[in-house]
């Protein structure tokens, strides 16, 4: 709690993981990182690869055309005390450091497996963007990652998704800014969140959705579909 405002998304597909970092640049601006190239270590308890920071079209306008993974800016990697507990270490532009991490419980929840929790994107056609989705209980916590209109890397997020319908979620959007995540120490009472907009996500299936945004008074839907990552 002392560190709110950034986190990972963390999907599991068989033996391996799809990471990203959501946090901020120098400038406190939002900014997410992806840990590509990756594979365990030989005893399988350290997840190590490359970390990535791309560069594409605004999400308002998208075109797959100008998506640029671009070179590595540093190295990553996670390892896990437990279900809910584990650690990443990271070298940034230069700057090394790590940090704890437990899940994150942001609404009640058994046992029952989530059905639709893991990352989701529009397809080949759309490559270079995606959403995580985690779902606890009732409530959807949907973290959209796309790019801004300078081109760089931003990511908004929908974190009280409610159910509208049998199989719709719905909710007020947000954009926060902060402090910078790498090279210091993160202090989470500087974060801010500003409501921008809302999303709906209506699934079809298992791997089938339709996410209809307004953000900044710009309309945007996609069909989505499950990353096979």
């Amino acid at each position: 709690s002392g560190e709110s405002g950034w986190g990972m998304s963390i999907a599991k597909n068989d033996d391996r993981l799809f990471a990203t970092l959501f946090a901020y640049d120098t400038n406190g601006r939002p900014q997410w990182l992806l840990l590509q190239d990756a594979k365990w270590d030989a005893v399988h308890e350290v997840y190590h690869g490359n970390l990535y920071r791309p560069t594409s079209a605004p999400y308002g306008n998208y075109d797959s055309a100008r998506f640029s993974m671009g070179e590595a800016v540093g190295t990553g990697s996670l390892s896990f005390l437990g279900k809910d507990d584990g650690h990443f270490d990271y070298t940034i532009d230069g700057y090394s450091g790590g940090k704890t991490l437990e899940r994150y419980m942001f609404a009640p929840h058994g046992d029952v497996r989530a059905p639709r929790a893991g990352m989701w994107w529009g397809g080949s056609g759309q490559d270079g963007w995606g959403v995580s989705i985690q779902e606890q209980g009732d409530v959807m916590f949907a973290t959209w990652y796309s790019y801004g209109s300078d081109g760089n890397v931003t990511w908004l997020y929908m974190p009280a998704g409610r159910k509208t319908g049998a199989s719709t979620y719905a909710g007020p959007v947000y954009r926060t800014s902060g402090v910078a995540w790498v090279g210091t120490r993160f202090d989470g009472s500087k974060t801010r969140a500003s409501a921008v907009g809302s999303m709906e996500l209506t699934f079809k299936d298992a791997d089938h959705a339709i996410m209809t945004t307004v953000v900044d008074g710009i309309s945007f839907s996609q069909s989505l579909q499950r990353f096979p990552f």
